[in-house]
């Protein structure tokens, strides 16, 4: 009798310390959403292990986390629950390029949306495949759902790495580097590493932020009267030689320049410090 009411007490108590899950079958994450689930006699220690397999779960929740699951002693009951990262679904229904970034914004912190196998999202949006920033219409189960969406494309870029102050000096190359950055303008935004020393700073840049051409204005690289060198480029064949410049001038800037030996002048393009560039 002590025996059997021993083994009855013992499953029993397995029985009520079960730790079972369940979610919805289709759960849409809207960026870093909380994908919603219900638990009964879970632990803390579980649902901090849920919590935590959630922040990136995609697809088939069950099929892609059956061990963590099972090793962790949690039943999950709703074993067809899928994950879809709604910016993949925006991106699959308006031929958005896959490296491409699709991000979402709202007045209201931003919730999962969740459905039925039945029920699918009906999304409408006028220009979601171009840059910038678009409202999409989201409907379901006789519901609509407003959201401003933004499209980035990725670009190579000039970024801060250190705090660059307001100055009158060139930028130190030592506080940037070149990274791939997200931007719905990518005119506006400045991307050749090898050329930001010829740039002054019109506002201070903190680290991390990319730099913008309305950030920075290009110095003075020569200078009246100082010689500088002359590139000459003649059907493929380049030459070297010096030149007096007749006015000062930035990047890009074309100038007057003389020649030293002959007297003779003629129009260059500024190239670097103390640079010229003439094409023959």
């Amino acid at each position: 009798m002590f025996k059997l009411i021993l083994l009855t007490f013992v499953a029993t108590f397995s029985f009520a310390s079960d730790c079972e899950v369940s979610m919805a079958q289709k759960n849409y994450r809207i960026e870093n959403s909380v994908i919603n689930y219900k638990s009964k006699n879970c632990n803390r220690s579980q649902l901090e292990i849920l919590n935590e397999i959630l922040i990136s779960a995609h697809g088939n929740f069950y099929l892609n986390h059956s061990r963590d699951l099972k090793e962790n002693d949690i039943n999950f009951l709703t074993k067809d629950s899928v994950i879809i990262n709604l910016d993949e679904s925006v991106k699959t229904q308006f031929t958005i390029p896959d490296d491409w970034k699709v991000t979402f914004k709202s007045r209201s912190p931003i919730k999962s949306i969740t459905t039925d196998n039945l029920t699918t999202l009906e999304l409408m949006c006028n220009d979601c495949n171009k840059l910038g920033q678009n409202k999409l219409k989201i409907s379901f189960d006789g519901m609509t759902k407003w959201l401003d969406i933004v499209i980035q494309k990725p670009v190579r870029a000039v970024v801060a790495k250190n705090e660059i102050g307001l100055s009158f000096k060139s930028i130190n190359t030592n506080n940037v580097e070149e990274k791939t950055i997200y931007t719905t303008d990518e005119k506006a935004v400045f991307k050749n590493l090898n050329e930001i020393a010829f740039y002054k700073t019109n506002k201070v840049i903190s680290p991390g932020e990319t730099i913008n051409k309305r950030d920075i204005s290009p110095i003075n690289l020569v200078t009246f009267g100082v010689p500088v060198k002359v590139i000459l480029n003649n059907n493929g064949i380049k030459l070297t030689g010096q030149a007096l410049p007749m006015s000062t001038g930035k990047l890009q800037d074309f100038i007057k320049v003389k020649n030293l030996k002959t007297n003779k002048v003629f129009t260059a393009k500024v190239i670097g410090l103390n640079e010229v560039k003439v094409d023959l």
